[in-house]
């Protein structure tokens, strides 16, 4: 078991810098995360939303194609039992053509090792990359944990032993073999979110956020390639085939944020791949079209895609979704994306 301890490791005093910034609220990633922390964001369902359940939509923002769950379902069908030659193109076909994220990195690690032994499926292969990886993992955890803990020296002593309390359960856990529902981050993150909602000392306060941000560094399986290995090789090649392509599934983008008040009606959303949703986080439409390449070409392609599909098969819940989005698009980005539907381009 791993000690809660810091042995003789020196406790070097710190300034009061971090007691006495502004106090404010830990930012949470938000985005749609398999095992990310989620506090009180409101789902969109696809009975709202139905162009997240349309197949073969382009991504507005980085003009790769989206996948619908029906569409990871068949995918995760189709590898369960896939070897060799037929694994790696089905992989490479899938996740070749799209963005970097740390499933495509997953992806080409299991192809590699898939070239070496032909013989096994996407299981075995993360079976066999599980123990390095865990290890890696491990090691990982105890120096975030341990840099969290050395900020809340800095907390009054009744509450300090709160947080160390807090600490001893999930370093007691960290050198388990690691289960197939994850990790005992989410434990962790939520005892201090808990924390700091109840403290009314402002400095007990940032020290809590402070080590709050420390802690949402823990590594996770959708962005740490170790993490996802270690989760995943407890879990079948069809599950695994799946949340491959978790990052570029269709999700409702907020065209105005939620941040800035934004809400849920139709002509605030735009769909997009997770990944790419994630990626634009609370920025603003213009600025993010500064940081986003071919942003109004890709826009004025999915818009076309989303046409021709209610062409095909109209719906009344999206009869005007089409030049209220365009208006939308038009107001957010202050008339810096212009989307003109007389032909894609």
């Amino acid at each position: 078991m791993f000690s809660i301890s810091l042995g003789n490791r020196p406790i070097v005093a710190r300034s009061n810098n971090i007691a006495n910034k502004p106090v404010s609220m830990p930012k949470m990633d938000t985005g749609m995360v398999a095992d990310s922390v989620s506090f009180g964001s409101k789902k969109i369902t696809d009975a709202q939303f139905p162009l997240r359940l349309v197949s073969g939509l382009p991504c507005p923002y980085c003009g790769e194609m989206m996948f619908t769950v029906n569409d990871a379902t068949k995918f995760g069908l189709q590898m369960a039992s896939a070897k060799g030659k037929e694994l790696q193109m089905g992989l490479i076909q899938k996740l070749g053509p799209q963005v970097f994220t740390n499933q495509k990195s997953v992806a080409f690690d299991i192809i590699r090792h898939s070239k070496e032994k032909p013989e096994l499926t996407i299981k075995e292969i993360l079976h066999e990359m599980a123990p390095e990886a865990e290890i890696r993992l491990v090691e990982k955890q105890k120096r975030i944990l341990f840099k969290a803990q050395d900020i809340t020296k800095q907390l009054t002593p009744e509450l300090m032993a709160k947080t160390d309390h807090d600490f001893e359960v999930v370093h007691s856990l960290i050198e388990r073999p690691l289960d197939e529902n994850g990790f005992r981050n989410k434990t962790l993150q939520s005892g201090f979110m808990n924390l700091f909602r109840k403290e009314k000392d402002p400095a007990n306060k940032n020290v809590l956020a402070t080590s709050i941000e420390t802690l949402l560094t823990l590594p996770t399986s959708y962005f740490d390639k170790d993490a996802f290995i270690v989760k995943y090789s407890k879990r079948s090649s069809r599950e695994t085939a799946e949340e491959l392509l978790f990052p570029y599934r269709s999700s409702a983008e907020h065209l105005e944020t939620r941040v800035s008040g934004g809400g849920t009606d139709l002509d605030n959303l735009l769909c997009v791949h997770r990944h790419c949703n994630s990626k634009r986080s609370s920025d603003e439409l213009d600025v993010f079209a500064e940081k986003t390449p071919n942003l109004e070409t890709h826009m004025t392609n999915h818009l076309f895609a989303v046409q021709g599909h209610l062409a095909r098969n109209p719906n009344k819940q999206l009869t005007h979704y089409i030049p209220n989005i365009i208006n939308r698009i038009d107001k957010q980005s202050h008339g810096v994306l212009n989307i003109n539907l007389g032909g894609s381009k």
